[in-house]
């Protein structure tokens, strides 16, 4: 299984950051891999670390221009490049089995949504997890339940089910 993870090249508090290395140590001890943008540092690299502790690979889906203020994760086992942004969450979503959200800003919104549309259409069958990590998307989950309350979130059966406080249950 290759698990694709949206979240920050940004540095976050300690805490946040943590809990990110945990993430990818669960992905590596499950002996799955991990897809994301492939930089080297902030919330994304700790969990590419924590994948790489266990001996997980990783597969890197980078522009073709990468950005000078965050060079790319050094043990990145393949590295796809794409175009642009478009064309870098299409082959994130073709390269992968599931998507985890961990908490940060609208770059991962943008993310979020696209798949959650995709889903709705029926073109994507890929598991969606909203990791809550202290509790950071709180309001998300309240907004999507007013959703699915008026029947406007046919992406999945429960938004309940998307949302995990406990990254042990994503996998199951």
């Amino acid at each position: 299984m290759n698990i694709c993870v949206f979240g920050s090249a940004k540095e976050f508090n300690s805490s946040i950051m943590a809990e990110a290395r945990k993430l990818g140590r669960l992905i590596g001890s499950m002996g799955y891999g991990l897809t994301y943008g492939g930089f080297g540092e902030g919330l994304l690299s700790e969990v590419a670390k924590g994948v790489k502790e266990y001996g997980g690979y990783i597969t890197a889906v980078a522009p073709q221009t990468p950005r000078l203020n965050n060079p790319l994760f050094q043990e990145i086992d393949e590295l796809i490049l794409s175009d642009d942004k478009r064309k870098r969450k299409e082959l994130q979503e073709k390269n992968s089995d599931m998507f985890v959200v961990l908490p940060t800003g609208i770059g991962v919104l943008d993310e979020l949504f696209e798949i959650l549309v995709l889903k709705s259409y029926g073109e994507l069958k890929q598991r969606i997890v909203i990791v809550n990590i202290k509790n950071m998307y709180d309001n998300l989950k309240v907004l999507l339940q007013d959703m699915d309350a008026i029947e406007y979130c046919d992406f999945v059966d429960s938004v309940d089910r998307i949302f995990m406080n406990d990254k042990s249950q994503m996998i199951n």
